[in-house]
């Protein structure tokens, strides 16, 4: 969660399981605005010296929030992109549909980061994408 300007507002920018919200509450009215993750085909998060941008892209419109705080903005950008990477179906059969079970054997482990290192080396992942599921799995050792 951090705060930006989207629009002619400043609010509340929410990262949930299902969606990116922004959300403002002023005095002269309020404005939500949420994008759907399965509608998210990529995020984009460029900085300044202080403050950033994260750009949303979906279903050929694009929609930018300013003056995000730079770690903030940063993170949620990273998350949000883990997030859309995770419902793909190709990586989901990658790692043997294992993001809806919530426990695995340590030996199965190496295995599923052996196949996401394969994921990566053919690009259907990012190394940031690696990276956050890898971390993810060796945290279940």
């Amino acid at each position: 969660m951090t705060t930006g300007a989207y629009g002619s507002g400043v609010g509340l920018l929410v990262l949930t399981d299902r969606r990116l919200l922004f959300l403002k509450e002023g005095i002269m009215g309020k404005k939500t605005e949420d994008f759907a993750l399965d509608k998210i085909s990529s995020v984009q998060w460029s900085s300044g010296i202080a403050m950033g941008t994260v750009t949303n892209f979906a279903s050929g419109n694009k929609a930018e929030i300013k003056n995000v705080n730079k770690e903030d903005g940063k993170e949620i950008t990273d998350l949000t992109r883990h997030r859309i990477s995770a419902s793909k179906p190709e990586v989901a059969a990658a790692t043997g549909g294992q993001e809806a079970q919530p426990a695995q054997p340590a030996t199965d482990i190496p295995d599923q980061v052996r196949k996401l290192g394969e994921l990566r080396d053919e690009g259907l992942l990012t190394p940031e994408e690696f990276e956050a599921k890898k971390t993810d799995l060796l945290s279940r050792m």
